[in-house]
């Protein structure tokens, strides 16, 4: 499972969006885009994988489903611990997409305000 800080979150994610060559260019002096698709760009790598690893979560709960319909005790137990794996994946990733949509939402309603103070 990927571990995960929410108290390094931001950092975490541009330096995560970096290493990934996402944010190449979204530098804000005088390469392409702005700051804020860079901001973006590192907060949707982080979301990505926690969105692939709810992706293999759910296809391990697809493996355990025909063992736990067969009412095999072992199979019951283990689907039920993958499922609870799933569901605290699926709330991280409710989180940081939360936080993400929050965070760019502020920023751009700040830039806005100050757009318009100009």
């Amino acid at each position: 499972m990927t571990s995960f800080n929410t108290s390094d979150f931001g950092l975490n994610a541009i330096d995560e969006a970096r290493s990934s060559g996402r944010v190449d260019g979204l530098t804000g002096k005088g390469g392409k885009g702005s700051w804020l698709e860079a901001v973006a760009a590192a907060m949707g790598t982080v979301q990505g994988k926690l969105a692939f690893n709810m992706m293999e979560k759910l296809d391990a709960l697809n493996g355990l489903a025909k063992g736990a319909a067969a009412k095999d005790p072992g199979a019951a137990e283990a689907f039920q611990t993958a499922m609870s794996e799933f569901q605290s994946v699926s709330q991280l990733f409710n989180m940081v997409a939360q936080a993400n949509s929050t965070t760019l939402k502020a920023i751009g309603e700040g830039m806005g305000a100050l757009a318009r103070k100009s």
